[in-house]
């Protein structure tokens, strides 16, 4: 079970949320499958929001930020949207590293900023180093996802396979994949919608939690219309199965550039017309350098 291998590597689960919503999540859920066991001292951590969290929060915003893009110009989180619309009407959901398997450029980093980002980074023995954001919608049944992302990053051998940096891990135990996974478990979630954008490799996480079908081809309110869209599906995964790329015919390859495409997608959308992003979900092609998301016309 890959969440075991993840422990063993010296992750620790945690849930951020305010003390009055902990017992709306399945906080039981690793021990329930076997994975945690509190009796020899491996247990999820739940953070709260008091004085006492200040630096892992601050640490917490640091990170997103440091993860879609650079610190001035990236998509971080700003402390309010954390406290008003994640806190206290939800969680974060994710792993801690502790810092002896950082990677040393990312523990510059936020050795570097710490004072500026307002946390102290000598009391922090654990980052966090992953992320996963969820929030009911006003159907009540609807989850919708925002923010994924995670530190992990690999590095080429000399004879040209590719290693995680530090921690043992296989290329095959994806920290993003199972923080997602991990997420959906914890706020039980049957249904799902999420933002993201076509050139975002995240694409290919997003879509091994069930039929991952477009929604909006265009977020016209975004800062980024035409590079981002909105995806909804019913989650149906397996836990110990579930990262895997099945061979899926597609109907067309949607190039992430291809305004025109994108236009007449969302016009077709709006028509009634289904499409769903089929496995691998998000292609690079090695000879071009672009970026296609495989595509199939759906008449359910």
């Amino acid at each position: 079970m890959s969440f075991q291998k993840i422990i063993e590597a010296g992750y620790v689960p945690y849930v951020s949320t305010a003390p009055f919503l902990e017992a709306s999540f399945d906080l039981d859920y690793l021990e329930t499958i076997g994975v945690l066991d509190p009796n020899q001292g491996t247990k999820l951590r739940v953070v709260h929001t008091g004085e006492g969290s200040l630096d892992f929060h601050k640490a917490y915003l640091f990170a997103n930020t440091l993860a879609f893009g650079n610190l001035e110009t990236g998509l971080g989180m700003p402390d309010w949207v954390l406290t008003d619309f994640v806190l206290h009407q939800s969680a974060v959901v994710g792993f801690l590293a502790p810092k002896r398997i950082c990677q040393p450029e990312l523990l510059d980093k936020f050795e570097e900023h710490a004072s500026q980002a307002g946390f102290d980074f000598n009391s922090l023995e654990y980052l966090p180093i992953t992320g996963q954001i969820c929030g009911l919608t006003a159907d009540r049944e609807t989850w919708f996802g925002c923010s994924l992302f995670s530190h992990q990053r690999f590095k080429p051998t000399k004879d040209g396979e590719t290693i995680q940096i530090n921690d043992g891990l296989s290329r095959e135990i994806n920290l993003a994949c199972y923080t997602k996974a991990l997420a959906l478990k914890t706020y039980r979630a049957k249904r799902i919608m999420g933002l993201t954008q076509y050139d975002n490799r995240a694409v290919r996480i997003h879509g091994l939690f069930g039929r991952m079908y477009l929604h909006d081809a265009i977020v016209w309110t975004h800062s980024r219309p035409f590079r981002s869209f909105t995806y909804r599906m019913d989650v149906d995964f397996d836990v110990n199965t579930f990262y895997t790329f099945p061979d899926e015919p597609m109907s067309f390859k949607l190039y992430t550039g291809d305004i025109e495409k994108i236009k007449e997608l969302e016009q077709r959308i709006r028509r009634g017309e289904n499409f769903e992003i089929v496995s691998p979900y998000w292609v690079k092609e090695e000879a071009s350098g672009n970026v296609y998301l495989p595509v199939a016309e759906r008449n359910d």
